[in-house]
């Protein structure tokens, strides 16, 4: 689907994407489903265990698919962009080097646990009152999780600029849907964290259904991090989808 020039670059998946992708969510999907046998119907009762295959914990086989995913979508990036540099398009090229060292990141991150653990130091920090007393009082203005002050502001302004600049590579392609559906996804998830660090937002949702805090709680988590897997496979399809040429024509010169 790269226009313009023709490369001279084959990439043989051995089958569909359309594949690829309900497999992706069908293991998406799985991964929440047992979430809710295993914690919320209690019929797996060791903790240890429990935690194996919870999708709101950290450090677990929900967590090495996700951490995956992303570092997988951030290479699929960086071979586009590869293609993007054969075709003496070097600023598009850097545009998606730019895109894969993102989604290697937020590989890394979901592995290593990066902001969860920032955000715990700036919490003792703040408790411990060795922080600066400016930065200690944005903490205090500041609803939600203290880690979305520092990393938040980066996320969004790399969303933005990702978005203008794929939109740009995708506009009048099949895989601009795809895009859009992968950035609702994220944003969607993104609000459910803010969501999730003011308890009090919580009570309100009680009231029209019957669950307890602890409940609520993991619901708002499971679903968030169900969007972020299926954002990330959505991401991965609409890179994969400008080598669809190459799949439909492996058979030419």
């Amino acid at each position: 689907m790269l226009p313009d020039r023709q490369v001279n670059i084959r990439i043989d998946f051995g089958f569909k994407l359309a594949n690829l992708f309900a497999i992706l969510v069908g293991i998406e999907v799985l991964f929440l489903l047992i979430d809710t046998v295993v914690t919320c119907c209690g019929l797996v009762t060791h903790p240890k265990l429990r935690l194996l295959l919870d999708i709101t914990y950290e450090a677990n086989i929900p967590t090495w698919f996700s951490s995956t995913q992303a570092l997988v979508t951030g290479i699929v990036a960086l071979l586009v962009g590869q293609v993007r540099s054969k075709q003496s398009e070097r600023k598009l090229a850097k545009g998606w080097y730019l895109t894969g060292a993102f989604f290697i990141y937020l590989g890394i991150d979901d592995a290593a646990q990066i902001h969860e653990r920032v955000s715990t130091f700036i919490n003792d920090v703040v408790k411990d009152g060795d922080g600066n007393a400016f930065i200690s009082a944005i903490m205090d203005l500041l609803p939600s999780y203290h880690w979305q002050l520092f990393f938040l502001p980066v996320f969004i302004l790399v969303g933005i600029l990702m978005t203008w600049f794929l939109y740009n590579e995708f506009k009048h392609k099949s895989a601009l849907p795809v895009f859009f559906a992968a950035m609702s996804c994220y944003a969607v998830a993104v609000g459910l964290d803010y969501i999730d660090g003011i308890p009090s937002n919580y009570r309100v949702a009680q009231e029209y259904l019957s669950f307890s805090t602890a409940e609520m709680v993991h619901l708002s988590r499971a679903i968030e991090e169900f969007l972020e897997m299926l954002g990330t496979t959505l991401f991965m399809m609409s890179f994969l989808l400008v080598y669809e040429p190459s799949v439909s024509n492996k058979g030419e010169s």
